[in-house]
């Protein structure tokens, strides 16, 4: 077989070791997408995160999700390819019509193109645009641009998980996605008071916003699970808004004077509990920490053991539900209820389709019920393991990664947990309709348990983000980093493998070593 030469991009400078010349190659490019509710303030999220950038003379270009779906379709639309009569409205004078019209063609595009369409269409239009920076070196390689720039993408805003797994697969370490987390009363009051939506419109849009049964439809709750930043949006609270997007920049921008705060540990803590778990239908995990900051618990989801405690990969006896017959008893227990009530209903010689037996068993709740688990919930792990130490959790406060359910909402109450922290929303929760006396999503009441979105870095990137593998003193002395300046710490290599293992050859043979 004859040997194929392969032929490396030159670099630049050809002084240096291997490792100088191919750290050359890093850029400052980034990526960031913004995920958030109706009604969480997404634009001023964004706005702000535009003001950071430019602070470090960053050149920022803004592109809205809903741009992209209206310039597709319109483009659709005028080459056949959706039939005559379908979304032909081009305003709305009611922004409750325009944001479920929106709903509507972003659903039908992730049906027709792939859930992943709007960050297919973002990665064309940064495409679009490096090519008016190529080189004519590079143009006679038939190669795109690939020197250093110093930009910033924000896409406003993502809406499906498979949306995030491209942007994370095509730009790795240039990407971030920023999370906004409000309340549901936040958000209602928003659409009702500030954009004239009526109560029952706003319900049905956040709901369908936070997830649609749908595949293709809209996933948002599941989405902001992969976030790597998270912001809490609530009135009046604009300052502190402010303060953490700028440290999340300056973070982003390889700051190595900014460490964890007490909420990032006591999460990251929380999400490390979550791993342990081998539950079927989800991992969670939770920590309390004492007013001081101090951890006094943590505890995750899965079957009890006898003696206290649940089961673990090292308990002598494991009767974890997924190595004890494999089966969720649960899920079993759902599904024989379910089938009692299709053959009462044929047995009494109801007439209905399967269809209408569908739409009856999904307006039961039945579903929704947790009751037959036989997991304990990773904040009552957390909450017996405190007491079988012996240890008060009386204005205490819990970090989990889901949303409490109203089951757990009741023993936080009676525990003396005076305020709960979560990334994941949890729609299936009554813990405000059943506990609105003892439990409140406002920042500030006194007598009651505040349930908080949390706010900080997320766990998945707490090592990458606080574990610098850079020198932070010379000769005693701490290196303060010109930040918009320096190649970004957690920064992409604009070469793959391949490309650099030539380089290295290319360096052995310019040194006589073939």
């Amino acid at each position: 077989m004859k040997a194929v030469k392969l032929v490396s991009t030159p670099l630049k400078s050809k002084k240096g070791t291997p490792h100088d010349l191919i750290m050359k190659r890093r850029t400052q490019e980034q990526i960031v997408a913004v995920s958030g509710a109706i009604g969480s303030g997404l634009s001023d999220v964004v706005n702000r995160i535009e003001e950071c950038f430019k602070r470090y003379d960053y050149d920022v270009k803004k592109v809205k999700a809903s741009d992209l779906i209206i310039e597709t379709i319109d483009v659709l639309k005028n080459n056949g390819t959706i039939p005559a009569g379908n979304f032909t409205q081009t305003e709305w004078t009611d922004e409750a019509q325009r944001i479920k019209e929106l709903q509507d063609r972003g659903d039908w595009l992730r049906s027709k193109y792939g859930s992943d369409i709007i960050s297919q269409l973002f990665i064309k239009k940064i495409s679009a645009d490096r090519q008016t920076c190529i080189t004519e070196e590079e143009a006679e390689r038939g190669e795109a641009h690939k020197e250093p720039r110093k930009v910033v993408w924000i896409l406003d805003s993502l809406k499906h998980p498979e949306e995030v797994r491209l942007l994370r697969l095509v730009y790795d370490k240039m990407f971030s996605l920023f999370g906004v987390l409000s309340s549901y009363k936040d958000k209602k009051h928003n659409l009702v008071e500030h954009l004239g939506l009526s109560e029952d419109s706003a319900t049905q849009l956040i709901k369908r916003d936070e997830s649609e049964d749908i595949n293709h439809g809209q996933k948002l709750i599941k989405t902001l699970q992969f976030g790597d930043f998270f912001i809490r949006s609530a009135p009046y609270e604009t300052d502190r808004q402010v303060k953490s997007i700028t440290r999340y920049v300056n973070i982003l921008l390889g700051d190595h004077a900014v460490t964890p705060t007490h909420s990032e540990y006591a999460m990251y803590l929380a999400q490390s509990a979550a791993y342990r778990s081998g539950c079927m239908s989800r991992q969670v995990g939770a920590a309390i920490v004492n007013e001081q900051g101090g951890i006094i618990a943590t505890g995750f989801n899965d079957v009890p053991q006898c003696g206290g405690g649940l089961y673990t990969e090292d308990s002598p006896k494991d009767a974890r539900c997924f190595k004890a017959g494999g089966k969720c008893r649960n899920d079993l227990k759902k599904s024989n209820i379910k089938t009692g009530i299709k053959n009462f209903i044929h047995e009494a010689g109801v007439k209905l389709s399967d269809e209408q037996v569908v739409k009856l068993l999904c307006s039961t709740g039945i579903s929704d019920l947790t009751e037959y688990c036989r997991a304990v919930h990773a904040e009552m792990d957390a909450i017996t393991s405190a007491a079988r130490k012996g240890v008060s959790l009386r204005n205490g406060t819990m970090f989990v990664t889901t949303y409490p359910c109203h089951n757990c909402a009741k023993h936080i109450i009676a525990s003396g947990i005076k305020k709960v922290y979560y990334i994941e929303p949890y729609e299936k929760s009554l813990a405000i309709a059943l506990h609105d006396d003892s439990i409140s999503t406002v920042h500030g009441q006194s007598d009651v348990v505040e349930f908080l979105p949390f706010e900080g870095v997320a766990p998945r990137q707490y090592q990458n983000r606080f574990c610098s593998t850079a020198e932070k003193k010379t000769d005693g002395k701490f290196i303060k980093l010109d930040l918009g300046e320096e190649t970004p710490a957690y920064a992409q290599l604009l070469d793959c493998f391949a490309d650099y293992e030539v380089k290295i050859v290319d360096c052995l043979v310019n040194n006589g070593l073939e």
